[in-house]
């Protein structure tokens, strides 16, 4: 008969056992030294908890077991990323031609780069900032590639039969400079969206959805706006049609993302949240933009079907 029952703490990463009689005595910690110097020890756990211990100690220490891997198996965070990646290039592109709606100048990308918010948020709250930091650091790569791949082509010799090398020059050796402001640009703002977006999850204990994408947009949009603006216009524009173009493209961007929650940010929210039964806070996390590895356990993963639509409320 056996005597002990298997506990485990996901917040410590500890496995803890308890006298099955033993009332309400403090359970106490298993060691992976106290099953290697003594294996009769393991007789007196039951079977099924006996096959839990040897399974977690074959990983030699707790701290070496992927606890990330009871959480989730994602469905849907590769072609989200790939989506948002997607978007950030195609909007480094589009960027370069100046449109004027109503009499105001904006940048084609403005037709398409406030989707890239979405994404972000959806990222950051169904998947956390680890998440979020890892595939922001892809897409940075991404964007530095294709700055460095557009000069090379700009500087390389064409074909003697080719004979559009100054058409091609023209056009891209003078947008050169908006590609590296737009790179920039995005590097900085898209992680400080991130960071403000999860330390508000944290304080809120994930609530109010709304009140957490608005707070981290105006900071992180304006940054966005300021810093692409100055980059690639300082010295060409007067400091008049800087200031206005920065004002016109904020607020346009903080009205798109105000109309857009509603309709499609949180029902994107809460659908996605359902499916991958995934809602991460970054309790432990370390929120420098240069790390790459991702450690979340269990106790990161607050889903609760019935408190997901207060979550995004």
């Amino acid at each position: 008969m056996h005597k002990y029952k298997l506990n485990i703490d996901f917040v410590n990463n500890n496995l803890l056992y308890s006298p099955i009689d033993g009332g309400h005595k403090k359970p106490s910690t298993l060691d992976y030294e106290d099953v290697i110097d003594n294996p009769d020890f393991m007789n007196n756990f039951s079977g099924k908890d006996g096959y839990l211990i040897g399974t977690i100690f074959a990983s030699k220490t707790l701290n070496k077991l992927s606890l990330a891997n009871a959480l989730p198996r994602y469905k849907y965070l590769v072609l989200i990323a790939i989506l948002f990646v997607t978007i950030i290039l195609l909007s480094n592109v589009l960027s370069t031609k100046l449109i004027s709606i109503g009499g105001f100048t904006i940048t084609g990308a403005m037709l398409l780069y406030p989707f890239s918010y979405i994404f972000d948020y959806i990222i950051t709250d169904i998947y956390g900032y680890q998440n979020a930091r890892r595939i922001l650091l892809s897409c940075m790569a991404a964007l530095v590639l294709f700055d460095i791949c557009i000069y090379l082509v700009i500087i390389l010799p064409p074909s003697p039969f080719w004979k559009f090398q100054h058409d091609f020059e023209t056009v891209f050796s003078r947008m050169l400079r908006t590609y590296v402001a737009s790179t920039i640009a995005f590097s900085v703002s898209f992680f400080i969206s991130s960071f403000i977006f999860q330390k508000l999850k944290i304080k809120n204990n994930g609530r109010s959805l709304f009140k957490r994408i608005f707070q981290s947009l105006l900071i992180s949009e304006i940054t966005d706006t300021t810093l692409f603006c100055f980059l690639s216009f300082y010295g060409i524009w007067p400091m008049e049609y800087m200031m206005k173009f920065i004002l016109v493209s904020y607020f346009t961007k903080i009205t798109y993302e105000i109309v857009v929650y509603s309709i499609i940010t949180k029902p994107l929210i809460t659908v996605i949240k359902r499916e991958e039964k995934s809602d991460i806070i970054d309790w432990n996390t370390d929120f420098s933009p240069i790390k790459w590895e991702i450690n979340y356990d269990e106790s990161n993963n607050v889903y609760s079907k019935q408190d997901v639509n207060g979550a995004t409320g």
